[in-house]
C-alpha cells in the first residue's frame, strides 16, 4: 500500500530525477498534497474520477481560477504518470 506520505516522498524523488525547477517542485508538491488530503485514500486506490471530483471542488466550492485548475491538472498528471506509473486521462 502506497500511503500518502510515501507517495509524496516518491513524487519528490521523481521531480528531482526529472530535473524540474524548484518552483515547479514546490507547486507540484503543494497541489498533490492538497489533492491527497482532500481525497483521503491510499495513493494506490486513486482514480481519474477522484481527480475530476477534486477539480470540480476547486472550481465550484473554492472558486479557483482556470489557471489554478490547469496547474493542478499538470501536477496531478505528473503525479499519476511519474509516481504512480499510470497515465491520467480526464476525457471520460
Amino acid at each position: 500500500m502506497l500511503t500518502q506520505e510515501l507517495a509524496l516522498e516518491k513524487l519528490h524523488q521523481d521531480i528531482i530525477r526529472r530535473n524540474l525547477s524548484k518552483n515547479t517542485m514546490k507547486a507540484y508538491m503543494n497541489k498533490t498534497k492538497l489533492f491527497l488530503e482532500y481525497i483521503d485514500r491510499p495513493a494506490d486506490d486513486l482514480t481519474a474520477y477522484d481527480v475530476r471530483r477534486y477539480l470540480l471542488h476547486l472550481r465550484k466550492d473554492l472558486e479557483r481560477t482556470p489557471n489554478t485548475i490547469n496547474l493542478n491538472i499538470c501536477a496531478l498528471r505528473f503525479f499519476f504518470a511519474a509516481t504512480l506509473g499510470r497515465p491520467l486521462s480526464l476525457d471520460r
